[in-house]
């Protein structure tokens, strides 16, 4: 483990880069920024999870390359920065939640990886989240 404050902070941000890099945070990122598109169709809907599993995964990717196709340039923006928030609390949360496990040495150092971290951000996407649904 680093000795600093800084260290610390430099080691935490590049784990969190890292873990951006990976084929899982690539996923991640492509996943929020599809279920974002998903979400300016369905949003309406009073049960867009019920719906989302009537209508299959190939009907929803479907819809949300379609409402893609469908977007202005400033949506399409609008829609990245929605999603790379949404990613980037993701990252962080798990970042964060693993950190604080390796200095309290319930995982090893050589445990925390950029591969775990976005393979935890990516299940926080599915876990209950106090405050969202």
């Amino acid at each position: 483990m680093t000795d600093t404050l800084d260290d610390d902070l430099d080691r935490l941000g590049q784990l969190c880069r890292d873990a951006a890099a990976t084929t899982t945070g690539r996923r991640l990122v492509a996943s929020l920024y599809s279920d974002e598109l998903v979400q300016r169709v369905v949003g309406d809907h009073p049960n867009p999870g019920q719906l989302a599993d009537e209508i299959g995964a190939d009907a929803i990717l479907d819809t949300a390359q379609a409402e893609h196709a469908s977007l202005t340039e400033d949506d399409r923006d609008r829609v990245a920065n929605l999603a790379t928030a949404r990613f980037t609390e993701l990252i962080g949360l798990a970042a964060r939640s693993l950190w604080r496990l390796e200095h309290r040495q319930i995982l090893e150092e050589d445990a925390l990886t950029p591969d775990l971290v976005a393979q935890v951000a990516a299940a926080l996407l599915i876990a209950p989240l106090p405050g969202r649904t």
